[in-house]
C-alpha cells in the first residue's frame, strides 16, 4: 500500500476508532464522548480538524496524537498501516474516496485579495455594509468553474473554517467549500475561545449588519462569533457551541430559522447554558440584514 493512498479514516480503523458513521465528512471525534460530530475528513481523505479543540493536521499528525508517540515513532507505526493492509483498509478507504469524489468542487478559486471592485463594494454598501466593516471581514475571490473553459467571476468572499470561502455579488451566491465559519471577540478567524458567550448567525450578511448595527453599542455584550453559513451545518457546529456558557441566536424569522434555533436551544439547554432568541429584535423582517436595510431607507 503505496503511503500516498494512506487515508485518515485508515489510520483510525488501525487504532480501532469507529469509522463507520462516516457522513459528508465527518465523524464522532476519536479523542472524546460527543453526541454530534464534530471530526471532519478532508475530501482528499489525507486531512483531518477537530473542531471541538481546533486540532488538525494530516495522517503523521495524527498517528502522533492518537498514539502519543514521537515524530519518529509514529513513522514506524504509519509504515507498518502501509506495509500490512487489513480488511477494514479495503472497506473504509473506498468510502472515503466516493465522498471525495462527490465533493469536487464546482468551482476553482483563481485569486484572492483586497476587495477592489466598485461594484462589489457597491453591493456590500446596498446592503447596508460600510467599506471599513466589509474590507475587515471579507476579501475579493475571483473564481472560475471547475471545467475547462468557464468565465471568469468575482465575488464578495467570507473565510470559512475549512480554507474556503462562502461567496456572495450581484452574480449570485456561491461556495468553494461547506464550513462554518468562527470568529472570536476581537475579530479573529479562530476556533479558540475569547469570551464566555457565542453569537450564532445564519449567514455572514446577518454577522456584518450586527457589527454595523451594534459594534458602537456599549450595552451589546462582547462575544464570540459562529457564522453557519447555511442551516444544514448545526450538526457541525453544536459541540463547539456548547462549550459556551451561553448562547444568542440571531437567526432567520422562517421555519429554518426557527427550527435551527428550536435544535440548538433544545441542546444547550439540556447541557446548562443559558440561551437567548434574539430574532423578535427584528421579528418583522426575515434576518438581520433586512432589518439593517430597513433603517437605511
Amino acid at each position: 500500500m503505496n503511503r500516498r493512498h494512506t487515508t485518515v479514516a485508515d489510520v483510525l480503523a488501525y487504532f480501532g476508532k469507529d469509522v463507520s458513521h462516516l457522513r459528508n465528512g465527518f465523524i464522532f471525534s476519536p479523542f472524546r464522548d460527543e453526541n454530534s460530530p464534530s471530526f471532519h475528513i478532508s475530501p482528499s481523505g489525507r486531512g483531518w480538524k477537530d473542531f471541538g479543540d481546533g486540532a488538525g493536521g494530516g495522517v503523521l499528525d495524527l498517528v502522533i496524537r492518537l498514539s502519543g508517540k514521537d515524530k519518529r515513532e509514529a513513522m514506524k507505526i504509519l509504515l507498518e498501516i502501509e506495509d500490512n493492509p487489513k480488511e477494514y483498509l479495503n472497506e473504509v478507504t473506498p468510502r472515503v474516496q466516493s465522498y471525495k469524489a462527490i465533493n469536487q468542487p464546482k468551482i476553482r478559486i483563481y485569486s484572492t485579495g483586497p476587495l477592489t471592485s466598485e461594484w462589489l463594494l457597491k453591493y456590500s454598501s446596498d446592503r447596508g455594509i460600510r467599506k471599513s466593516i466589509i474590507e475587515k471581514y471579507c476579501t475579493e475571490v475571483v473564481v472560475r468553474p471547475a471545467r475547462a473553459g468557464g468565465e471568469f467571476k468575482s465575488f464578495i468572499g467570507f473565510p470559512n473554517n475549512d480554507g474556503g470561502f462562502v461567496l456572495r455579488g450581484c452574480r449570485g451566491k456561491r461556495c468553494t467549500s461547506s464550513c462554518p465559519t468562527f470568529i472570536d471577540a476581537q475579530g479573529r478567524f479562530t476556533l479558540e475561545q475569547s469570551s464566555n458567550c457565542i453569537s450564532v448567525f445564519e449567514g455572514f450578511f446577518d454577522f456584518l449588519s450586527f457589527v454595523e448595527l451594534y459594534s458602537d453599542d456599549s450595552l451589546m455584550p462582547v462575544s464570540d462569533v459562529c457564522v453557519l453559513n447555511s442551516v444544514v451545518n448545526k450538526d457541525k457546529v453544536l459541540s463547539h457551541i456548547l462549550s459556551y456558557d451561553a448562547v444568542r441566536l440571531f437567526l432567520d424569522n422562517d421555519k429554518a430559522g426557527w427550527d435551527t434555533a428550536a435544535f440548538i436551544s433544545k441542546e444547550a439547554r439540556t447541557h446548562g447554558i443559558i440561551v437567548s432568541d434574539e430574532s423578535a429584535t427584528y421579528g418583522s423582517w426575515n434576518d438581520l440584514n433586512e432589518y439593517l436595510m430597513s433603517r437605511m431607507k
